[in-house]
């Protein structure tokens, strides 16, 4: 059997090399493009919605790593309480990290169809990881000040 580890990223990228292409397509052929201009560096039109792929990809790769789990492709998830499907979909850092992830999505999503401004985009998603951060993951190991690490971990989402 193979490494856990290896049948998820395998399976996330089998889906999200199937969503990028599907998304792409689907892009084109409704002229969802962005056009070039003055201020950008492509010479052709490219198509927008990338962010959907990326989206339907951790999206689907979590409902396959949850039904992998269910159906016994992964035994030795069942079998170690850390790694398990409850202990990733009970821990509320998870569904911090899928808020913010959500956030993004669909600020990204809003700057495609309507062309928001630099300070906008800035303002929404400093707004969304400052949310993720004080309800899920921060960096500690530079700054044991939680403030510290909160604001770190914000600005570095943000790059």
């Amino acid at each position: 059997m193979l490494p856990a580890y290896f049948i998820i990223f395998g399976g996330g990228f089998a889906i999200n090399f199937l969503c990028l292409f599907a998304v792409r397509k689907w892009a084109s052929a409704r002229g969802f493009l962005d056009h070039p201009g003055d201020r950008k560096i492509h010479t052709h039109a490219v198509p927008y919605g990338g962010g959907i792929s990326f989206f339907l990809c951790f999206f689907l790769t979590g409902i396959f790593y949850f039904l992998a789990v269910k159906m016994g492709w992964l035994q030795s998830w069942k079998t170690d309480q850390r790694l398990g499907w409850r202990y990733v979909f009970e821990d509320p850092r998870t569904w911090a990290i899928g808020f913010g992830g959500c956030c993004v999505f669909v600020i990204g999503l809003c700057d495609d169809l309507w062309k928001l401004s630099a300070r906008s985009k800035l303002f929404w998603q400093s707004l969304a990881f400052g949310l993720t951060v004080t309800f899920g993951p921060k960096m500690s190991f530079f700054a044991p000040w939680w403030p510290i690490g909160l604001v770190g971990t914000v600005i570095w989402l943000l790059l």
